[in-house]
């Protein structure tokens, strides 16, 4: 018994999709690092956690994005964790987030493209 399928693929919107999708998975992802990371950050009056932001830039090679805190001495707190902060805050708040979860990261951007798809 013959059969007859017929495809139609539209590339530019599965790429459109793909990209959107992309944008929103690592967009929640540096949310979630920011989240997590000023939970240990060392905390004062505040200022440093609130100073905390995402970038996302979107290119021809794809998608980047950045977690930072803007403020004089933020790169002073993080690359001093010797010093003595209060209630469990740590210094390297910001890389000790990034390296404890990857796995958390790579699931956003999974789950993203796994609804786009």
């Amino acid at each position: 018994m013959a059969s007859n399928v017929r495809i139609t693929w539209n590339g530019s919107r599965a790429i459109a999709a793909i990209r959107t999708a992309t944008e929103k998975g690592v967009s929640d992802a540096l949310e979630y690092l920011l989240e997590k990371s000023n939970s240990i950050a060392p905390l004062d009056e505040d200022t440093l956690i609130v100073s905390g932001e995402t970038d996302i830039n979107v290119g021809s090679k794809g998608v980047e994005g950045s977690v930072f805190y803007d403020t004089p001495y933020a790169a002073k707190l993080h690359e001093h964790p010797e010093y003595n902060f209060q209630n469990g805050r740590q210094g390297k708040y910001l890389e000790k987030t990034v390296s404890s979860e990857t796995m958390t990261v790579r699931d956003y951007i999974r789950r993203s493209l796994r609804g786009a798809l």
